[in-house]
């Protein structure tokens, strides 16, 4: 028999209007997980190789020397430089000498130094050509193909009156610094690169949910553009992105031109707006993402702009108002909020005017039922991270009373944080939460407003990582090692990272980095090489398969191999144990060298090098 399925979900709090039950689903996916979350959205088991480059890239192309031998079509890689992502020239017409007659820019690149002109080249069949460079910043980029501008309807902007902040570049209408934007597209694009100028920014970017980095990635505010790749090592499948950025100044997305990108159709989760002090903007904590109103939000499944302005409260004047504040953003807000929380009132003890306090307090919550009158009002009691006062207790007296008056749930934080746990949860300064303490409130907070509003705690959508994770690296060539020299392998020209690994390892400038884990890890590197070493049979030669740290002079682990008869190394297996310990560890900060020590006495030349690196994980 047909049935009709119910499209139409009931209103959400804080609005009259009915939404699609697909766009609910987001937060009825969190609820359907366990266990609950008490921190930080986790980074991703497997997380794309991700670099940010201040640079510049080719905008224009002519021929210095043409050479001879090339073909119509073939494409050049640009030599020299320091880049992120190498320039690469397209052949466009050749003579019937095979000399370049033509050419274009097929990649623009991004550097952070350009090679001098004229510039030589690699590829093609033909040899000789040489050509003179121009740049442009605005042009950089590390793949051909297209640019989904920052107005594109692509993007969801989750702010205040998106802007042009810098020419070119999409953020807030300025109210003041450090306020918050978010954009979030889908694309299935096996690489892209986010558009940034240098505009005094903090970003964090979550993808299907997850984080990607241990770390924020920030800007300078020169002004100068810049890239942040993401590269997903050829594999093509819809993601979505989120970024959440503070100074937002986003100038669009490059994909290659087989990608697409597209709006996020059905993500509509339900909307809070938090008007706060430095507790609110997440002082204390290492990165935005810790702060104790993001893992709030991302505990209850919502979307969430907070609004923080160290030193603010309820008796504050001018720009810094509460009123002003209310006025400003409220009406400038791309997305009603369905639930408003006042975390004010740390910052009026002090001065104990109550007066001033009771003032401002009546005159915003009237404000905010004009400008959001189907909005759910919570207030956040005031505390302090090392414990009560007389005149803290008193703010806390005051607001209580106000909440009864008004009919405002009032969240009483009062205690949460004392003399007995304060070392646990308080920054150095004594006066913010430090991380722990972030995810602290940040947890009960998220427990206190599910009271209140009924939406369920839970961990997000993530998948489950595989406990046994293996990448592989290879490299094959001709490289001789001298006696007492020490050679990373990971520093060799043409070492590749083998496709289909599950290790989510990164290799850049010769160091391998970990993805972040919270949880201890176990880590195995085995490494097979091939070649010879001189002397004279019967001579015990020796060498050490070994692990450093980046200065190339600390030993984590090593292991001795011996040769005793013959010069051939065949396919010589050494293994080296090691662990990680959380997402502080070295190996994820700082990366890790794997390499040999020639202790032998003679010259070792090396044919070929196989790294397996796997890693043990612990569910998180």
């Amino acid at each position: 028999m047909p049935m009709n399925n119910q499209t139409v979900s009931v209103a959400a709090v804080g609005t009259a209007t009915q939404r699609p039950l697909a766009e609910w689903m987001s937060q009825v996916r969190q609820m359907q997980k366990a266990p609950v979350m008490t921190g930080p959205v986790p980074v991703m088991s497997s997380p794309p190789i991700a670099t940010l480059t201040k640079g510049t890239g080719v905008s224009g192309v002519t021929i210095a020397a043409g050479g001879a031998g090339y073909v119509s079509g073939e494409t050049l890689t640009v030599s020299g430089g320091v880049f992120a992502a190498v320039a690469k020239l397209k052949i466009t017409a050749v003579d019937a000498n095979g000399t370049i007659t033509a050419v274009a820019v097929d990649t623009a690149g991004v550097y952070s130094t350009v090679p001098v002109n004229p510039v030589s080249v690699t590829g093609g069949t033909g040899t000789g050509a040489t050509f003179t460079l121009t740049w442009n910043a605005s042009v950089a980029r590390s793949m051909g193909g297209v640019t989904w501008g920052r107005t594109d309807a692509a993007f969801k902007f989750i702010g205040y009156s998106p802007k042009d902040v810098a020419s070119g570049y999409r953020g807030n209408t300025s109210w003041g610094v450090d306020t918050q934007a978010i954009i979030e597209f889908v694309s299935d694009a096996p690489a892209l690169d986010f558009r940034f100028t240098g505009f005094n920014s903090q970003y964090d970017l979550f993808v299907d949910g997850q984080r990607i980095a241990n770390k924020s990635v920030r800007t300078d505010a020169s002004g100068q553009p810049y890239i942040y790749t993401i590269d997903w090592s050829g594999v093509a499948k819809p993601r979505t992105y989120r970024l959440s950025g503070l100074n937002m100044a986003f100038g669009g997305v490059n994909t290659g031109s087989k990608y697409g990108v597209w709006y996020p159709a059905g993500s509509n989760r339900p909307f809070i707006w938090q008007l706060g002090d430095s507790y609110t903007f997440g002082n204390g904590a290492k990165q935005a993402n810790f702060a104790e109103f993001r893992v709030m939000c991302d505990s209850l499944g919502l979307d969430g702009i907070a609004d923080g302005i160290g030193g603010a409260g309820w008796t504050s004047s001018g720009s810094t108002q509460p009123q002003q504040r209310i006025q400003n953003k409220l009406t400038s807000i791309t997305y009603k909020p369905e639930i408003i929380t006042l975390a004010l009132g740390y910052n009026d003890a002090p001065g104990g005017n109550i007066t001033l306090l009771q003032t401002n307090w009546r005159a915003s919550v009237a404000l905010i039922r004009q400008l959001c009158p189907l909005a759910r009002i919570i207030q956040i009691g005031p505390a302090t991270p090392v414990g009560s006062t007389t005149q803290i207790s008193a703010v806390r007296t005051a607001l209580m009373n106000l909440c009864s008056e008004a009919a405002v749930p009032f969240i009483d934080v009062n205690d949460w944080i004392n003399v007995n746990n304060k070392q646990l949860y308080t920054d150095g300064d004594l006066v913010h939460p430090n991380d722990a303490g972030h995810w602290f409130r940040g947890s009960r907070l998220a427990c206190a407003i599910s009271e209140i509003t009924g939406f369920g705690i839970a961990t997000p959508y993530r998948d489950t990582p595989d406990g046994f994770q293996l990448d592989i690296f290879n490299w094959s060539g001709s490289q001789t090692v001298a006696n007492a020299a020490f050679l990373n392998f990971l520093s060799l020209a043409g070492i590749t990272q083998q496709t289909g690994g599950t290790a989510g390892l990164s290799l850049s400038a010769g160091l391998l980095k970990f993805p972040a884990r919270i949880k201890p890890s176990g880590v195995t590197f085995t490494i097979r090489i091939t070649g010879t070493v001189g002397g004279a049979a019967g001579t015990a030669r020796e060498w050490k398969i070994q692990t450093r740290r980046p200065d190339a002079v600390t030993v984590i682990g090593s292991a001795s191999t011996v040769k005793v008869s013959g010069t051939d190394i065949s396919n010589r297996d050494t293994v080296l144990r090691s662990y990680t310990s959380g997402v502080a560890d070295p190996f994820t900060t700082q990366g890790v060298m794997v390499g040999l020590q020639n202790d032998s006495g003679q010259t070792i030349t090396l044919t070929s090098v196989i790294i397996r690196v796997d890693r043990n994980v612990n569910a998180e």
